[in-house]
């Protein structure tokens, strides 16, 4: 009896296999390890970084893409609706891009008002590849309906859950976010618009990716720069866009603390909640050096330990 007859099936070729594992440097071709990427390309569509792997000799590397978005006027609306479509696209790209993973390769969609990330890993000879493709597939990709009604299922008990949260959760997520941040989205802002979207507003998020984009590109790993510029040159015909303009892209921003201090208060929206939550931050000046930014990380780990012995050894206090 024909097992075809019963639906049974071989696998489809995977076209992610590498078929060249070969290391393209050696050790002896090293005289000094690179500390730091460099530029190979800048002009008006795009950024290109690369490394070449001087360290590990392994058939492997890393691609990350970013493209920069039009958000000029982005409102709430713009960021819950790229928030669902980013969900769809992870629920649809997790069983297409499976046979990927089977050949030893990782990637990440990440998807906001404000840019498009893609990062892909694993053996160099069929990263590029990987990255046409999930690209592609996001330029045609269209939201069915039976994954929308699923994600806007996941995302409006999100939204309400977070109402429930333990005080510190929203102190170190949220609400510390909105001290800092220009211009910031409160969980409550985001819930009042969810029910006013629709699926098509969700998929013109599609057009609105691709209508005029800069991207910068890193490559590392085993790699020669011909590689590194013949897949940023694949992704800028891809793309396939006018160059957007610099007021197009409108950067997130830190808030201008200046001297003095300041106190925010907010009322819990669950009634049952009987903890409470304090937040103190210390404004100690912009990270101007790789130095500057050493001591400070030092010193939080140092004030940690201090506080861990404090309050919660000596005190048997919650923090």
């Amino acid at each position: 009896m024909d097992w075809k007859s019963y639906g049974f099936h071989l696998p489809k070729p995977n076209s992610f296999l590498p078929d060249n594992t070969d290391v393209l440097q050696s050790t002896d071709e090293v005289s000094e390890v690179a500390k730091e990427p460099q530029l190979l390309q800048a002009n008006s569509t795009h950024e290109l970084w690369f490394k070449q792997d001087d360290q590990h000799f392994t058939p492997r590397g890393s691609i990350y893409l970013k493209l920069k978005l039009s958000n000029e006027g982005a409102s709430v609306k713009d960021v819950v609706a790229a928030a669902i479509l980013d969900a769809c696209i992870a629920e649809v790209f997790y069983e297409e891009f499976e046979p990927a993973r089977h050949a030893g390769m990782q990637f990440k969609v990440d998807l906001s008002e404000s840019r498009l990330a893609v990062r892909v890993t694993g053996f160099s000879n069929k990263l590029p590849a990987l990255l046409n493709a999930l690209l592609a597939r996001i330029q045609t990709f269209e939201v069915q309906p039976h994954i929308y009604d699923i994600v806007m299922t996941q995302v409006k008990q999100g939204f309400e859950n977070a109402k429930y949260a333990q005080p510190i959760r929203q102190l170190g997520g949220e609400r510390k976010q909105q001290l800092n941040k220009v211009p910031f989205w409160s969980t409550q802002s985001m819930q009042a618009v969810v029910d006013t979207l629709t699926i098509d507003l969700v998929q013109q998020q599609i057009k609105h990716i691709f209508a005029a984009t800069y991207f910068k590109m890193l490559v590392v790993g085993n790699f020669v720069e011909a590689d590194a510029k013949q897949a940023a040159e694949k992704v800028h015909q891809m793309l396939d866009t006018d160059s957007q303009p610099s007021y197009a892209h409108v950067p997130g921003r830190v808030v201008d603390i200046q001297p003095g201090h300041y106190i925010y208060m907010t009322q819990s929206d669950d009634p049952n909640k009987v903890n409470n939550a304090v937040l103190v931050t210390f404004y100690c000046g912009p990270t101007t050096s790789n130095k500057h930014g050493i001591v400070m990380m030092l010193l939080s780990q140092m004030l940690h330990d201090q506080f861990f012995d404090q309050l919660r050894t000596k005190e048997q206090l919650g923090y």
